[in-house]
């Protein structure tokens, strides 16, 4: 399955607030399908422009990283498998070598 990302602000009591990239799916107090829809998958890819920051302005490169780990600012999980950052190179198999799909 294949979702964009929707960006989403937190309020961060302890310090600044921050967002977090997550599926774009419904998920408000009345309606959600998003966390189940989480919940159902094994593997949850995340992926994004490497980025180089230089005196707070950032700068995208021409590479790109597909992340399996959670953290504050992106939604993304891996079940059973390593959840070490793969970098996306055109063709690669590399994320298809990791889940044995052959």
């Amino acid at each position: 399955m294949v979702a964009h990302s929707k960006i989403n602000r937190f309020k961060n009591p302890d310090g600044s607030d921050y967002v977090r990239y997550e599926p774009r799916l419904i998920d408000n107090p009345k309606a959600s399908n998003m966390l189940q829809w989480v919940q159902f998958l094994d593997h949850l890819v995340f992926i994004d422009i490497d980025k180089n920051v230089t005196k707070g302005k950032a700068c995208g490169g021409a590479s790109r990283t597909m992340y399996l780990d959670t953290s504050p600012v992106r939604m993304s999980k891996a079940r059973g498998i390593s959840n070490d950052p793969i970098v996306y190179e055109k063709g690669s198999t590399a994320l298809w070598d990791l889940l044995g799909v052959k």
